[in-house]
Parts: C-alpha cells; structure tokens; sequence
C-alpha cells in the first residue's frame, strides 16, 4: 500500500510598495502578476494576505483561503493609500503576522524603487530569516538589485524583472511554492 503524503500549509503575505513610482501601470501590473499567483498557488494548503507599505504599513487582508477576499484586497490597493515615499519596510508587520503561526512561511515582497532605511530594512528581514521566514524580493524598474539580495533569504528569492515580466515572474513563484510544498528553491 503507499502512504498518502500529507502537504504542509503555508502561510504567506504579500507586500506592496505602493509608493508615489507605483501609480499608473506599475500598479496595475503588480495587480494582475498577484492574480496570476493567486490563481497559480493552491489554497486547499496556502492561507494568503495582503500587506501595503510605503510611508507606514497597512495589513489589507489577513491570511486566509478565500480567493474572493485575496483577490478583492489586490484589486483594492491604491497607490499612495500608506503614503508617497518610502519611509517603512514591511519587515515588522511580517513578524508580527507570522511569528506564532505553524508551518512554512513567506513574505513576497514587490518594490520598484530605492527605500530610504535601507540598512534598517535589511536588519528587520534577517530577523524574519532568523525566525525562519522565507523572505523572497522582487523588484522592477529602479530597484536595488543588491539590497533585494540582501533582503532576499537566499540567492534564488531575489529576482529582478522588467515591468513586462512581472506576470511570469509572480506565476513561476507560485508553482514553485506549490510543486514543492514551499520546500523547492526557486
């Protein structure tokens, strides 16, 4: 007789920028790359939120396994809503989110810009590695590839795309997630 594999659940959030670089297309691509991942990763063993961050940080949906609400907090997201600049990193809000919770975790995080408290960001997401958070970045347009790595938790979660290839990008991240049990490195 085989054995059944029993899949772990995971828990995972998605954090936008949503500084004043993010309006227009920039926006309206992230959306639809976080639908394309929505509709890539399956939710019988992921619970998914929705972080916003610029200025201050904004916790949009709590994980849950509800595409409707997942996708009803991606459509709403508005660039500006946590202000124009980039005064915060999502880092804390993750902590706070995931710390208690069992099981893998991860936070994605999109950004198209230069943060201004680079080297604060950096600490806060090593204390999400310390707390064995899987941290992947993706970044476009004026992103720092070398603080992406840096905010990475390893090599092959700091990915840089062109605006055109964030659809793709957010889809082979969700596969990879879900053919691996969150376990595959991407």
């Amino acid at each position: 007789p085989t054995q059944a594999v029993v899949q772990e659940h995971l828990s995972l959030y998605m954090a936008f920028d949503l500084s004043g670089s993010m309006s227009g297309r920039p926006l309206e691509e992230a959306k639809r790359a976080a639908g394309g991942f929505l509709h890539n990763i399956d939710l019988a063993h992921c619970s998914m939120g929705i972080i916003a961050f610029s200025d201050r940080t904004a916790t949009k949906l709590h994980a849950c396994q509800d595409a409707r609400e997942i996708e009803r907090a991606i459509d709403e997201l508005q660039m500006g809503e946590t202000g124009g600049a980039n005064g915060t990193d999502p880092f804390n809000e993750v902590l706070s989110l995931l710390s208690d919770v069992k099981g893998r975790r991860f936070a994605i995080i999109l950004t198209d810009g230069v943060w201004s408290n680079q080297q604060q960001a950096i600490e806060m997401a090593r204390r999400c590695h310390k707390d064995e958070i899987e941290v992947i970045a993706i970044g476009f347009g004026g992103a720092d590839r070398e603080f992406l790595r840096a905010i990475a938790s390893s090599d092959e979660g700091s990915l840089f795309t062109s605006l055109d290839g964030l659809f793709e990008a957010f889809s082979t991240i969700a596969q990879v997630i879900t053919e691996t049990g969150g376990g595959g490195g991407l």
